[in-house]
């Protein structure tokens, strides 16, 4: 890689604090680009057989550190809008321990616009 790329790249780090993946200048201005896209998120909940939980209660947040953070709110058909980026995320129902996990979307969620994650509830004991 040539030193204009990887200067470009340091110098990306030093304004953003992320590592910008590229071989080329194009590449690397089409992925610093990238961490300011909507990436759609939709999130499914299912039990330890595989079956789909109605109406869990989900509570995502930004940030890696878990029940800190901004809300993100559902859009209407469910899904969520983020950014590249770490997201606690919590999954709650009934019946069914609470689930906590950290969630984390980069270039390549960021070039699709889109995820999926699969939360698995347990069954609760007692």
């Amino acid at each position: 890689m040539g030193r204009k790329v990887e200067g470009l790249k340091q110098a990306l780090k030093n304004l953003s604090s992320r590592d910008i993946p590229g071989e080329t200048i194009g590449e690397v201005f089409q992925n610093f680009n990238l961490q300011y896209d909507d990436i759609v998120l939709t999130v499914h909940v299912k039990d330890a057989l595989d079956e789909d939980i109605a109406s869990p209660t989900i509570t995502l947040k930004t940030g890696d550190t878990q029940d800190s953070g901004t809300s993100v709110t559902a859009e209407t058909n469910g899904t969520y809008v983020v950014k590249f980026g770490k997201y606690n995320i919590a999954v709650a129902k009934t019946g069914y321990t609470t689930k906590k996990a950290i969630l984390s979307f980069g270039y390549t969620e960021a070039k699709a616009k889109v995820a999926s994650n699969t939360i698995v509830l347990e069954a609760a004991e007692g």
